[in-house]
């Protein structure tokens, strides 16, 4: 009877132990927007990103101490401006409560091709450790290619307009043809 005992007991034990394990390290998983990244499909050389936003609703000061990627198919990090993409780091790494930062994931459509499976992994340090994994999938097209990958205006004077060329090539049938355009960032 008292060997059955010590056993339950140790069940229990392993089982609550487990369970704040689980519990301390999902507390991190609220505070990001986005839990999957999926691209779609995009084109050879364009330039496609997606943002996910954390938000510190924690009571304590959060600080995220870098990002990674299982491949180098995709990038994250941060544009410090239009052209410099930090990679590695959130746009903010010390949040206090309340407060937001972003990430932008960025696909490497230069140097990858074809289906793209694999994930961002955001660290954190404090108010203690934990880790927040975000699978991304993309499928990169080789048969269509923008050049440019990124349309970039500049600064323009306010309703002076302005126009960039982008060349878009197709390997394939001869009679395909683009039938609409949708721009997904607003700005």
């Amino acid at each position: 009877m008292t060997g059955s005992m010590g056993r339950w007991g140790i069940a229990a034990l392993v089982l609550v132990t487990a369970a704040a394990e689980v519990q301390a390290q999902n507390w991190a998983d609220q505070l990001v927007d986005k839990k999957k990244l999926e691209f779609g499909v995009i084109a050879r050389n364009s330039e496609t990103t997606n943002i996910i936003t954390i938000t510190n609703t924690t009571q304590s000061t959060l600080h995220i101490s870098h990002l990674t990627t299982a491949c180098r198919c995709a990038e994250a990090g941060y544009y410090q401006d239009s052209r410099t993409f930090v990679q590695g780091a959130p746009a903010k790494s010390l949040l206090q409560p309340g407060e937001k930062t972003t990430v932008t994931v960025r696909m490497n459509t230069n140097s990858f091709t074809g289906a793209r499976d694999t994930a961002l992994t955001i660290y954190f340090d404090a108010p203690q450790y934990s880790e927040v994994r975000i699978p991304i999938t993309a499928y990169i097209r080789t048969d269509v290619v923008f050049d440019p990958g990124k349309v970039d205006f500049g600064n323009v004077e306010f309703l002076a307009g302005s126009s960039k060329t982008v060349r878009i090539t197709y390997a394939g049938r001869p009679d395909w043809q683009i039938r609409d355009l949708k721009v997904d960032n607003p700005q």
